[in-house]
């Protein structure tokens, strides 16, 4: 999630359109580099755009001081940047982002971890630049989620070299907490899309439940594999159908990094593409997904829905395989 100290750039684009005699509004913009779009019933407000724009900078303003790791003046690079034992005031929210962070991390065995940003950095980077990562550049390197300790008011690394990166829920984070603000505002029929994590609530206001459909992982497919009614719940979906990496020994890797080999999971026909996870919270399913994506395998991966479903209530996955013409 990168922003720059001028912070976002917000594009509002404001369209109304009646269904059945009730106005449907839409808000779509730019935020942290990525798409978002906003579906809200407002039937004849006249400050539904002030209001709907006052909400999402709100939001934004919310997540970019407090967990954005690309803003150097964020909470959150303050914690990474302190290389020492002591213990940080947090807040109900950032305690509530552990919290989830904590349950999936130990809930998938160490599967989903948000404390590998050292290890994602050097890849990443020697990545760009053509490079295999050796032993020798990993010895050294602090990660592992259990060596993070909170309460309700208070965080502490054990190893003070740790670094969180919430990239992989935060998003869904970001959904929640929009949707959290509408609900407060008053709105009771709305649809938030963050660059594809999805949350709905209330009805489209033709009275039918909001849907979205979650689309194969082939090459220039587009199609549909399967359409979900959201009715207070939301979506996320895991993959690596967009940023690879080629090697020199021409081997494709994305850029979620499996937290057991500690390596980049490899594009392969006999793998899973993508993860989509519907759950009742946003953030949830971002984490989830994140975490099933990182099994590779479906024998691992159906051991693991299997203690979510017994773990949550209301959750569902849907899995892809690649194929020859997805590599």
């Amino acid at each position: 999630m990168r922003v720059f100290l001028t912070f976002i750039a917000l594009f509002f684009l404001l369209s109304c359109s009646k269904q059945n005699g009730k106005v449907l509004h839409e808000i779509k913009g730019l935020a942290f580099t990525m798409p978002y779009k906003v579906l809200l019933e407002g039937a004849n407000h006249p400050k539904v755009k002030e209001i709907a724009q006052e909400i999402l900078k709100e939001a934004f303003d919310e997540i970019n001081i407090t967990y954005n790791h690309w803003n150097s003046d964020s909470y959150l690079s303050l914690i990474n940047k302190n290389k020492s034992n002591t213990s940080f005031e947090i807040s109900t929210d950032f305690c509530k982002v552990l919290k989830v962070a904590k349950d999936v991390y130990y809930l998938s065995d160490g599967f989903y971890d948000p404390t590998l940003k050292p290890l994602i950095s050097l890849w990443k980077d020697s990545l760009e630049r053509g490079k295999n990562v050796s032993e020798k550049d990993l010895e050294g390197l602090s990660f592992g989620f259990d060596k993070i300790v909170f309460t309700n008011t208070m965080m502490q690394k054990i190893d003070p070299n740790i670094e969180l990166d919430f990239d992989s829920l935060i998003k869904g984070h970001l959904v929640d907490l929009i949707c959290e603000k509408l609900h407060n505002h008053g709105f009771t029929n709305y649809f938030v899309d963050f660059s594809g994590d999805i949350k709905a609530c209330g009805k489209h206001p033709s009275g039918r439940a909001w849907s979205v459909g979650v689309l194969s992982a082939k090459k220039q497919s587009g199609s549909e594999i399967s359409r979900l009614a959201l009715d207070n719940a939301a979506i996320a979906t895991s993959g690596s159908t967009t940023q690879r990496w080629l090697t020199e020994s021409c081997e494709i890797l994305t850029h979620i990094i499996n937290p057991k080999t500690l390596r980049p999971i490899s594009v392969d026909e006999k793998k899973i593409a993508t993860v989509t996870v519907k759950a009742r919270t946003c953030i949830l399913a971002d984490a989830l997904a994140t975490a099933a994506f990182a099994y590779e395998d479906l024998e691992s991966l159906n051991s693991f829905i299997d203690k979510v479903r017994n773990s949550y209530e209301d959750v569902d996955f849907i899995v892809t395989m690649y194929e020859k013409d997805s590599l």
